[in-house]
């Protein structure tokens, strides 16, 4: 499955979600690598990148991962919208 594919089923899911909810997608031109999507959901704040199943991240990706890890944040990458709603939950659910 295409990973626009994936990513855009997840934003989906987020969009139908009970909860207010956003799954932006950041463009930034001097940050290639960034995660796909940066997710707000009740007070919450992570990152997604989705790959394709058996793909892994590339140098700028794990290089924006380590950074993002280093200052407090979660980054998860996920190579199925299920997968990444599941995280969604647990993190919106988590107190």
């Amino acid at each position: 499955m295409l990973e626009s594919k994936i990513e855009n089923d997840f934003v989906d899911l987020v969009q139908e979600y009970p909860l207010p909810a956003i799954a932006l997608k950041l463009i930034l031109f001097a940050g290639v690598g960034f995660p796909d999507r940066t997710i707000l959901c009740n007070g919450k704040i992570f990152f997604i990148e989705f790959k394709q199943p058996g793909k892994t991240l590339d140098p700028p990706q794990v290089k924006w991962k380590k950074l993002l890890t280093r200052l407090g944040f979660k980054v998860y990458v996920c190579t199925s919208s299920k997968q990444a709603f599941k995280i969604f939950l647990k993190e919106v659910d988590s107190s």
